[in-house]
């Protein structure tokens, strides 16, 4: 079946049109099975018109994951905030369970992404769209301890790190070797502790950042 002759539509709204569509179709069918002309079919778009804004499925994955961390942080801090003064630790970890039950609704896009590195690759549009995840997660990290730590070069830095074995943790959890409660559990602490002795530490160093 050939598929209608796209409506026209700015590069944008066309990206995004073929980012919803291949969202639609993750979310009935898993992901190791979903084809480009799968992908196409589900946006009324031809495969040519597909891989002209997606250089294959591991783009297509990795624009997927970039857009959901962008839209994981809208409203954690929000819905996530507890009733009344209940301290510090029940606000993050609440703002932390809040992230991994988004993450969970998209389970094996997330597990698909992965700790990708940008120098696997040779294509630069897919290492920039691993630069971006890294950075948007290392943004939305920083909002589960928001007013508890300023957001400086050295708290990025370290925070790139940390984002690593956010999406390490999540995905042990997803795999089944780790409870939601014990993943949120490692996550809140592991996030006070830097926010209150190990960054505090590393900001004494009377050397410097850049210093060995």
């Amino acid at each position: 079946m050939t598929a209608a002759t796209p409506r026209r539509l700015s590069p944008e709204a066309r990206r995004e049109q073929i980012l919803d569509a291949a969202e639609r179709r993750l979310a009935r069918t898993p992901i190791g099975q979903v084809s480009i002309l799968d992908i196409a079919g589900e946006a009324g778009v031809t495969p040519r018109l597909v891989q002209h804004y997606f250089h294959g499925l591991e783009e297509v994955h990795l624009a997927l994951a970039s857009r959901l961390i962008s839209q994981i942080g809208a409203g954690v801090i929000d819905h996530s905030r507890p009733p009344g003064d209940v301290g510090t630790r029940a606000l993050v970890w609440g703002r932390t369970d809040r992230m991994l039950e988004v993450i969970g609704a998209h389970g094996d896009l997330w597990l698909a992404m992965g700790a990708r590195r940008p120098e696997e690759f040779t294509n630069p549009d897919i290492q920039a769209l691993i630069v971006g995840i890294t950075d948007e997660l290392v943004t939305q990290t920083l909002s589960l301890i928001d007013g508890l730590i300023e957001d400086t070069p050295l708290v990025r830095s370290v925070m790139a790190s940390v984002a690593l074995f956010f999406t390490e943790t999540s995905r042990e959890w997803l795999n089944g070797r780790l409870t939601r409660f014990q993943a949120t559990t490692l996550l809140t602490d592991t996030l006070l502790a830097l926010a209150n002795n190990v960054i505090p530490a590393l900001e004494r160093d009377p050397s410097g950042p850049a210093s060995n």
